[in-house]
């Protein structure tokens, strides 16, 4: 379990795990133990429990399309936490 994390989302990746990292997963397809709703809703729900040193130890990661990465800077900059952007190539640039 990751603490701080809504109830029922449970789903994660095992190689993070594995490797000591905590992982959740967000679906708009409706898929069993993950957040239904967009990645950044999740990682806002989880940023909003975490006190001011553990923000500290936080760092956001996304790749993917311009509107994605645009939010994610938005929840970064909310909480002040770093995050590092790789844009897929295939879609519009930022």
């Amino acid at each position: 379990m990751v603490a701080g994390m809504p109830d029922g989302v449970i789903a994660g990746l095992t190689s993070l795990d594995e490797m000591g990292i905590p992982s959740r997963l967000a679906s708009a397809s409706d898929l069993p133990g993950c957040h239904q709703g967009w990645v950044t809703e999740l990682a806002t729900a989880w940023l909003q429990t975490l006190d001011a040193t553990a923000l500290t130890e936080v760092e956001l990661f996304a790749c993917g399309s311009a509107p994605l990465l645009n939010a994610t800077t938005q929840v970064a900059n909310r909480f002040g936490v770093a995050c590092q952007l790789s844009q897929d190539t295939a879609q519009q640039p930022l």
